[in-house]
């Protein structure tokens, strides 16, 4: 499949699922190497992505990272988004949360590789960097459950939302030049944290 956008919102109790056929033995894989920006945009309310395998840059390397392409492989400009047993790999960031508009984000059992570094002319990469808007999802959190991240630069996690929390897992930086913190937790930006913030 290739890159995917979505604009939809689902609600609480009635979320939108995309996942792979029942039945299906192999994670369907979106293709986001076409992509302006991210393999996926996601700027829907409670939507879930579940058993994807996803990319945008087949042959990245996070020790010298191709310029130009997709900025990242999933964006997160929602709240209530679920991203459950999915693969993240070979591109800047595996997931990348908009300071303005992402909320509520579970992150559950996914694996992530080949992604971070320091792309010429920009910013870091990570293999995932996540926050939330405090003043529009008020004690919106990120929860990243299981991770299994290796071979990335840049930080393994990047947290700046104000409540969060990371269980269990396995995290394991690359050898590279520009490979810093498995988890570097900073705080929120600006005008989105409230008067406390919390990490567990």
């Amino acid at each position: 499949y290739g890159p995917a956008r979505v604009q939809r919102s689902g609600t609480a109790s009635l979320p939108i699922t995309v996942t792979k056929a029942p039945g299906a033995a192999t994670r369907p894989i979106i293709d986001g190497s076409s992509a302006t920006y991210f393999a996926i945009w996601n700027q829907g309310n409670f939507v879930k992505f579940k058993g994807f395998d996803i990319f945008t840059h087949p042959s990245y390397n996070p020790a010298s990272p191709p310029s130009g392409g997709p900025l990242a492989i999933v964006r997160v400009e929602g709240h209530g988004q679920v991203y459950e047993d999915c693969e993240f790999h070979h591109g800047y960031t595996g997931i990348l949360s908009h300071d303005d508009y992402a909320g509520e984000t579970l992150i559950d059992r996914c694996w992530v590789r080949m992604c971070g570094g320091l792309p010429s002319g920009a910013d870091y990469a990570h293999g995932l960097y996540v926050t939330t808007n405090q003043i529009k999802f008020p004690l919106s959190k990120v929860r990243i459950l299981q991770p299994q991240i290796k071979e990335v630069a840049g930080n393994g996690i990047k947290i700046r939302a104000a409540y969060h929390s990371v269980v269990a897992g396995r995290i394991e930086m690359g050898n590279y030049a520009e490979a810093y913190y498995a988890i570097q937790s900073c705080g929120p930006n600006g005008p989105y944290a409230p008067t406390n913030h919390s990490s567990d």
